[in-house]
Order: structure tokens, then C-alpha cells, then sequence
């Protein structure tokens, strides 16, 4: 019995060797040949099995790493029964309602998520949302905004949105607005401690969620077409779930790239961000042409506290003069 035969061949001659009701003898050479087939077909079909396996795995990896979906929110008419998959308001797949149902929807599901609002969308609960970039577009004279909440004893804090991710964009087209509302800041009573905790409409949460630690680099940068109010007594962006309260530090940047600057509310602060500032490398030059400076990179000399670039391959200071 040759060794290559399918399933069907060897049925088929294991039914005309052995048939039903008889007694027979069967040879030492067929039976080690049944044997031989068996673990060569066993062989092949776990290797088939095993490809498939790798061939799926690798293909669900591809596909998480560059999976990016689109919601659509209207805060005035939308459902949250709906998937928000499409620009209208059809029952199952229409525009949703809240932020609420977009972290449902796609938090630690979503790579990429873009998050189109109409309508007027108030934030009226903590929102927590993972996904590695977020862009939040306020579009056709939408408004976000995110509700104040008070603490007995403590004073007013800010419905956040939690956004555990590498960048956050937020447009604010022509037209829109987004709006963080007034507070009356502290009750001057309680713990300042969970006042600060509290603050905040936009934190921008590195991976280990609590605490904030040196790491990649996160950002939220903001596009202004529209209006954009900071009310009294707040704050709009800022790092971490513990509100102002850091515990280490962090390596994030907050950014306003175009459009009318906010307007800010008594005591309102745009960014509260540990990152948005330019960290120069602590490095003294041991000459003019240290290859452990890059070219175009400024360093700053702990030893004569002077800033040093490098251009052209020669390392210059701010007036000029060449490292000596």
C-alpha cells in the first residue's frame, strides 16, 4: 500500500481489506503500512493546521495595528441603541448619542478612532476611552462641552475624558464651539488634595493609567477655527487620572496649532501639560566637532551652564563662537 494515498483511497482499501462479519488474518506488512499512513496523514494535517494558525494570527496582528474606524455622535438627536457607523439616523447604524457609547463601542477595540460631533454634546459623566490616536472633529455647528460637577466639601471639578493614548487632535471647525464650563473653583473647605484631583476636561492618560511616569511621548494638539471658551476656575488639558496631582513626571506635549487663541475665564488655564516645554539634552562638548552631538541638536553644559549647537559639523554657541 503505497504511502501517499488520500483519506477517501484509504478508507476504501480499509473496507475492501477488512470487510464487515469476516475473520481473517491481516499480514505484519499491511499493518505496518496502516500504520505508516496514519501518522503521515496525522503528519501533514497538523502541519496544514499549524500554517493556517500562524497565517490567521499574523493576519489579525496586520489588521490591529492598522484598524481605524469612524464614529458619528450627535448630542442633540443621536441614540445610543445605535452603532454610529454611518452620517444619518438610521435605527441600528446611525449616530449616537454620547461619549458614554463611543468608549463602549471601541475602547481597547479601536487603533485609530476619529470621532465626528454634531449637535450639542454635553459631558455629563467621567468618560475613559483607550485607543492609540484619537481625532475629535466638531463639525456642522456642533458643541462640546464638558459639564461641571461639585464635591461636598471640596469644591467643582470638570466631567472628563480620560484618553489613554499617544496623541489626541481635537479641530474645532468654523462655526463650532467647544467649551469647558465656568466653576466656582474651590469650597475652601475640604481637602485641596481631591480638588486638584478633580480638574481637568481633557487628561491625556499614559499606559500604566495612575501613575504618570517618563515615557513615549503623548501629545494633544488642538486646531481652532471655531470658538473655544476655558471657563472660570478651570482647566482644559492636562496629564494623568489624578487631575493637577502628578506623582513623577512625563514627557507630554500640548499644541495649538492654528486659529484664534481661547478664551480664558477668570483663574482658567489652557494646559497644565509638565511637557509643553523643550527639554534640551544636559551634554558638555569635549570639542568642536564631538560626534556625541548630533548635527542640528542644542545641548546645554552643566559645566558653564551655555548652549551649544552644532551646524555644519562645528559646534557653535548662541553668539557664534566656535567650542574651545
Amino acid at each position: 500500500m503505497p504511502l501517499n494515498w488520500t483519506v477517501e483511497q484509504f478508507n476504501t482499501w480499509v473496507d475492501a481489506t477488512f470487510p464487515d462479519n469476516q475473520t481473517r488474518m491481516i499480514s505484519e506488512a499491511d499493518l505496518r503500512d496502516a500504520f505508516k499512513n496514519t501518522v503521515l496523514r496525522s503528519d501533514e494535517r497538523a502541519a496544514s493546521a499549524e500554517a493556517l494558525a500562524l497565517a490567521l494570527n499574523n493576519s489579525f496582528i496586520a489588521r490591529s495595528l492598522s484598524l481605524s474606524s469612524v464614529i458619528y455622535v450627535d448630542g442633540t438627536n443621536g441614540n445610543d441603541a445605535r452603532t454610529g457607523t454611518t452620517d444619518d439616523n438610521n435605527a441600528v447604524t446611525g449616530r449616537v448619542k454620547t461619549l458614554s457609547r463611543v468608549a463602549q463601542l471601541h475602547s481597547g477595540k479601536t487603533y485609530n478612532l476619529i470621532i465626528n460631533i454634531t449637535g450639542v454634546l454635553n459631558v455629563t459623566s467621567p468618560v475613559y476611552l483607550d485607543c492609540h490616536s484619537i481625532n475629535i472633529n466638531i463639525l456642522s455647528g456642533g458643541v462640546l462641552r464638558f459639564k461641571k460637577y461639585t464635591t461636598a466639601g471640596v469644591g467643582d471639578g470638570t466631567y472628563r475624558l480620560e484618553a489613554q493614548s499617544t496623541c489626541v487632535n481635537v479641530y474645532i471647525y468654523a462655526g463650532c464651539t467647544l467649551e469647558v464650563e465656568d466653576h466656582a473653583g474651590t469650597a475652601g473647605v475640604g481637602d485641596q488634595f481631591f480638588y486638584r484631583n478633580i480638574q481637568g476636561a481633557i487628561a491625556i492618560v499614559p499606559r500604566n493609567n495612575d501613575l504618570v511616569y517618563t515615557g513615549d511621548m503623548q501629545s494633544v494638539n488642538v486646531r481652532n477655527s471655531g470658538t473655544f471658551i476655558i471657563g472660570n476656575n478651570t482647566i482644559f488639558c492636562t496629564v494623568g487620572r489624578n487631575g493637577t496631582n502628578r506623582y513623577g513626571s512625563v514627557r507630554a506635549l500640548y499644541w495649538r496649532g492654528f486659529g484664534a487663541s481661547p478664551t480664558l475665564g477668570t483663574n482658567a488655564v489652557e494646559s497644565d501639560l509638565i511637557g509643553d516645554r523643550t527639554f534640551l539634552r544636559s551634554y558638555h562638548p569635549i570639542s568642536s566637532t564631538d560626534a556625541k552631538v548630533m548635527e542640528g541638536e542644542t545641548v546645554v553644559s552643566p559645566t558653564n551652564k551655555k548652549l551649544w549647537t552644532k551646524l555644519g559639523g562645528t559646534i557653535r554657541d548662541a553668539m557664534g563662537t566656535t567650542f574651545a
